[in-house]
This record gives structure tokens, C-alpha cells and sequence, in this order.
């Protein structure tokens, strides 16, 4: 469920990075704290109004954050008409929204959704995020790399002859030497 929420299958996962944040301290985060982070990085950018969520249980289980995060990811088929309904048939059109993008069916009740519970919340978000990330505008190569550079920042040999600059013509001139290859093959 979490193999996608790395950068390898998704370098837009770098937009979620804070100022001042490195790639290193982002990455030791726990994958519901990562999840956390996509979650309130698309609230942020939505139309509607919603706080940030700080937890998968309680913060979600009205089914209104859900709500405002599906329209984010999908407008087209995703309404925000839930935010106006009951909790039960809000949670329900949350289930529906989410099933309309893809995601994987977890949960099959409203009421799964508004117990709070944190597991299963974790694993519908990820079937979510797995479904529409919604990180497609990332520049690759810069993404790419400030990925190779963070895998080689701990090796003597190849440190010197780095970093890679993501504003070359190509990103494979950085790599002309074959020293980021060699790195990277020599684990293998």
C-alpha cells in the first residue's frame, strides 16, 4: 500500500518538502507523517476552506477534509456537494469519490470513516494518494536531481564531482563522467 509514497515512483513528493527542509530530514518521517503532509498540501491549495489536519483519526472522521481532498485531486468527478450533507452522507460520497478515482475499496461503510480509526484511515488515504497523487507539475529534472545528489552526499569518492545541476541542457551531462552511475550501480 505504501510502496508508491517514495520518491523513485513519485519525485513530486519534493513539492511537499518545508522551507528550510531537507530531503534527508523529510525522508526519515513516518508514511502517515508523510501522508499527513500530501493530505494538507492539496487543502492548502483548494478553493474551499478547510484547517489543516494534523492526525488520520478524529481530523478526518467527519469525512469533511475527505471531501475538500478528493475535489482537489479531481474536480470532474469529485463534487464538494458533501460538505453540505450529513456526516453519514458525506462519508458516503467520500467512499463513492474515492472509488470514482480508483482508489482501492478499504473502507465499504460511512461509518468506518467516522469511528476515527487511525489505521484505517492511514490505508484509505494511501489507496487515495495511490489512485491521484496530484504531484504531476514538478520539474523532473530538478527533482531527479536533487535525488541523485542526496544519495550521493555521503560518499567520499563521488562527493567532489557533485552536484548535479539540475539548469544543464541535459540532465545526462551531469553524468558524462560516470561516477553518479558507478555510485549508483555498485550497490546493486
Amino acid at each position: 500500500m505504501f510502496k508508491d509514497l517514495d520518491l523513485e515512483a513519485h519525485p513530486g513528493l519534493l513539492k511537499l518538502l518545508k522551507e528550510g527542509e531537507t530531503l534527508e530530514d523529510f525522508l526519515k518521517q513516518s508514511k502517515d507523517k508523510i501522508l499527513i503532509r500530501w493530505f494538507n498540501y492539496h487543502l492548502e491549495r483548494s478553493e474551499l476552506d478547510h484547517d489543516p489536519i494534523t492526525n488520520l483519526g478524529k481530523d478526518v472522521a467527519d469525512g469533511t477534509a475527505y471531501t475538500v481532498l478528493l475535489n482537489q485531486l479531481d474536480k470532474s468527478r469529485c463534487d464538494a456537494t458533501g460538505l453540505e450533507d450529513d456526516e453519514d452522507t458525506r462519508c458516503q460520497k467520500v467512499l463513492d469519490n474515492a472509488e470514482e478515482i480508483g482508489a482501492t475499496k478499504f473502507l465499504t461503510t460511512p461509518h468506518e470513516i467516522t469511528c476515527g480509526n487511525k489505521r484505517l484511515n492511514m490505508l484509505f488515504t494511501a489507496s487515495i494518494y495511490n489512485a491521484k497523487p496530484g504531484l504531476e507539475d514538478v520539474d523532473e529534472r530538478e527533482a531527479y536531481a536533487k535525488i541523485i545528489n542526496y544519495a550521493l552526499k555521503d560518499d567520499p569518492i563521488c562527493a567532489p564531482d557533485v552536484p548535479i545541476n539540475p539548469d544543464d541542457d541535459s540532465l545526462f551531462e551531469s553524468l558524462d563522467n560516470g561516477i553518479v552511475l558507478w555510485y549508483m550501480l555498485r550497490d546493486v
